[in-house]
């Protein structure tokens, strides 16, 4: 889609080449591309713990205790891409399964969708008041704006 709108607006950017087809009264709309990217998410998740391939919640939680004692070189474990609708339980790791999955270390692992993450506990005792704050569930996927005080906390401890 070129134009939409006057025709006679239109006319001033046509090459003459312009292909014109009635629609005979049917919707056209354009589609909708979300064609950016964050840089930093980006290469973060390049070099964390992918759980995209996580066919389970205990396949997840395996993923991350592997993850975790594997590279203690980070301060924080940080992963990417669960999706518990995926997943034969429909549920996230609660807090106390990540909290043992992970061995005590600060935990990051934002939704696929990244609007959401849960965290372990010892990320959380990094972020004073984190707790007070909207979007803060004792139990389940932070969002709002305790989602993204541990988001910047978890990145923060980026060297």
């Amino acid at each position: 889609v070129a134009w939409v709108g006057s025709e006679g607006a239109a006319d001033a950017f046509s090459s003459g080449v312009d292909e014109v087809i009635d629609l005979e009264g049917a919707l056209v709309t354009p589609a909708f591309t979300d064609a950016h990217v964050h840089t930093t998410a980006t290469g973060l998740a390049l070099t964390g713990l992918d759980l995209s391939g996580a066919s389970t919640l205990a396949d997840a939680l395996s993923l991350v205790r592997a993850y975790a004692n594997g590279d203690t070189s980070r301060r924080v474990v940080l992963g990417h891409g669960w999706d518990a609708t995926r997943w034969p339980e429909q549920r996230p790791p609660s807090r106390a399964e990540l909290d043992e999955a992970a061995g005590g270390r600060p935990v990051y692992l934002p939704r696929i969708d990244v609007h959401s993450a849960v965290v372990t506990t010892a990320l959380l005792d990094l972020v004073p008041g984190v707790r007070d704050l909207a979007g803060y569930h004792p139990d389940a996927p932070l969002t709002g704006a305790a989602h993204h005080a541990v988001r910047a906390a978890a990145h923060a401890a980026v060297t």
